[in-house]
């Protein structure tokens, strides 16, 4: 199962899941506002154990390229 996305300066971006079940392959457009909008609640649970990621190994946010 692979998933693709890119919307990093894209307003909108096509999602492609390969195989998501008996073989099937799904694929879907998504806006900005949108992919925000419902991955609000996960962004807000991830903060808190990247800033003591970054605190404990002494980065700044400008030194992470991704996560």
């Amino acid at each position: 199962e692979r998933m693709k996305y890119v919307l990093s300066a894209n307003k909108e971006a096509t999602v492609y899941v390969e195989g998501i079940m008996d073989g099937i392959d799904f694929s879907a457009t998504i806006t900005r506002r949108d992919f925000e909008t419902l991955a609000e609640e996960t962004f807000k649970a991830v903060t808190s154990p990247i800033k003591r990621f970054l605190f404990d190994h002494d980065l700044k946010p400008e030194d992470l390229h991704g996560v």
